[in-house]
């Protein structure tokens, strides 16, 4: 079943093994691509970067430049997406691109990030550190409440910040 409207990908034109991937999940699925030349960093002026890095003003830049042309077409729906998205239940996307309801959101993200490798380490590192940290402030508030070490700005912030 054919989706009755455009999917944006965004694509860096020297990533071709990623649009051919792309293109080769869509064949199947009969999905309506159209390719959008990525903003590369390198093209992001210095003014864009007063609280970012030039990669994500480059990345948003592009997703402003999909939603442009979203909103120059006679589209009422469009599907933003980035080159390197993988379609692990076709059956499942068609279901949910299909169903009546999904057309009244105006903004819906299906999927998630899987982290690479050295986020989730660095995630895991962070977790450990903090369990660390509240373990310290929480015998030193029982043990010794007076302590110097209670004031050592690491402890503080792990010991009155919630779990999670």
């Amino acid at each position: 079943m054919r989706i009755p409207f455009p999917i944006y990908v965004i694509n860096m034109s020297k990533d071709v093994e990623r649009w051919i991937s792309v293109q080769k999940q869509a064949i199947d699925l009969e999905l309506n691509l159209h390719q959008v030349v990525a903003i590369e960093s390198k093209d992001v002026g210095i003014e864009d970067l007063e609280f970012v890095t030039s990669g994500v003003r480059a990345v948003w830049k592009s997703h402003m430049k999909c939603m442009s042309l979203f909103l120059d077409s006679n589209f009422s729906h469009a599907i933003i997406a980035e080159d390197d998205f993988r379609i692990d239940s076709p059956e499942q996307l068609i279901s949910t691109l299909q169903c009546q309801d999904i057309l009244d959101y105006d903004v819906v993200q299906l999927g998630w990030i899987v982290p690479g490798l050295d986020n989730r380490l660095r995630s895991e590192y962070s977790n450990w550190e903090h369990i660390i940290f509240r373990f310290i402030y929480n015998i030193l508030v029982w043990f010794r409440p007076k302590s110097r070490i209670l004031e050592r700005l690491r402890v503080k912030n792990s010991g009155h910040t919630p779990k999670g």
